[in-house]
């Protein structure tokens, strides 16, 4: 006799542009769960479902278990559980193909008969089971038929990254975008994006619509080694690891200077150049001054005591200069220079600026009482003496 494909009384053609409801027709037994619900995810792996329960009931003759009792308790009878003579590996493609959960079947047509013809030559050698061999061949040319007519099917991009390291290619379905793939890498070079051209000409952008097989083309810059130095200003010394960076010529290149213990930064914060051709002029220096302190001293210039309490003075950095004013001291006259400069060492207890003092003597006041006659004197003498006296007053205070 002949075979025939029959009853496609509920096939339909889905437009993926056209937003009205579209009707569903359901077998128990062989519609998978997500042709139960509204927003059930349709695609081909909703038909291998079917292709599959339609392998078993030819297989068993028996209909296979609703989809959505198997979703609380999976109790299928498998064929070599009933006595069917069926290959291990046949019986797995099955299972898969039959999976209550979308995401576990297989995503494409082409993935099952991938399976199903792994080792065929060993299973047609098999004369025991020409049956079986039969029905699955059948099935699935039906099944690739229908998949195909009835699924927009998926997309591959492939990336040609002109040298550098390889980027495995993908399947995008109709109605998702490709994401930004991996970058690839090339010794010398920075990766510059992909292209939709062998000529570089239109960059892509993603994600990224894919209505047909495509090609993506990976763009480079040639780069070049740039190094970054931390230096001590006063003595040229490495206060860290100098770090390299890869840029592309042509482009610029900023770094931050980073804190460094007991080191304050001299100048910007903040230093961009253009990378050049030149290596050897593509550098960024940040240099540093070690922190340091100075103290203040007022002495005694005869005993060397401490006439005022110490100052000290923090937050500086070695190479400074510093400027001091001596301050004025009740009782001190002071004996040295009013104002006293010094470039601090890296140093700080090396760091002293000291101003000295000398303690003022004063004058015994005069016995007024002293300067007159005991017998008396007349007006001219009396007068004479207080104004001795007055001067004396004077010096005195003075």
């Amino acid at each position: 006799g002949s075979l025939r494909l029959m009853d496609f009384g509920a096939a339909r053609v889905i437009d993926y542009g056209d937003t009205r409801t579209v009707s569903m027709v359901l077998k128990a037994g062989y519609a998978p769960e997500e042709q139960y619900r509204a927003k059930g995810t349709l695609g081909p792996w909703t038909d291998i479902y079917a292709l599959c329960a339609t392998m078993y009931k030819c297989i068993t003759g028996i209909t296979p278990d609703d989809s959505l009792q198997r979703l609380y308790g999976d109790e299928m009878q498998w064929p070599s559980k009933l006595g069917v003579p069926i290959e291990k590996h046949q019986e797995a493609v099955l299972k898969k193909g039959m999976a209550p959960h979308a995401k576990d079947r297989y995503q494409s047509i082409a993935e099952l008969k991938a399976d199903l013809a792994r080792n065929d030559d060993t299973h047609m050698r098999k004369r025991s089971r020409p049956i079986i061999a039969a029905i699955v061949a059948i099935a699935v040319i039906a099944a690739a038929l229908a998949c195909f007519a009835l699924w927009p099917r998926a997309h591959t991009v492939s990336f040609d990254t002109t040298g550098g390291s390889a980027i495995d290619s993908v399947q995008v379905q109709p109605d998702a975008a490709l994401e930004q793939p991996t970058a690839p890498t090339r010794a010398g070079y920075s990766f510059a994006g992909w292209y939709l051209d062998a000529g570089l000409s239109k960059q892509a952008a993603f994600p990224l619509a894919v209505n047909a097989d495509t090609t993506l083309y990976a763009a480079w810059d040639e780069t070049k080694t740039c190094t970054v130095r931390y230096l001590r200003k006063t003595t040229g010394e490495e206060l860290a690891e100098a770090k390299t960076v890869q840029a592309a010529v042509g482009s610029e290149l900023t770094e931050k200077a980073p804190k460094i213990k007991s080191y304050k930064l001299v100048g910007d914060k903040q230093q961009t150049i253009v990378v050049s051709e030149d290596e050897a002029g593509n550098a960024i220096e940040f240099a540093y001054r070690k922190k340091t302190g100075y103290t203040v001293r007022y002495l005694d210039r005869n005993t060397g005591a401490a006439v005022k309490s110490e100052k000290r003075a923090d937050g500086k950095v070695e190479g400074q200069s510093v400027t001091e004013k001596a301050p004025s001291i009740g009782g001190y006259a002071l004996s040295s220079s009013a104002t006293e400069k010094l470039e601090l060492s890296a140093t700080a207890k090396d760091n002293r600026i000291v101003f000295y003092y000398t303690a003022v003597q004063t004058s015994e006041p005069v016995d007024d009482t002293s300067s007159y006659s005991s017998n008396g004197s007349d007006g001219s003498s009396g007068s004479s003496n207080t104004a001795s006296s007055s001067s004396s007053d004077v010096e005195w205070a003075n």
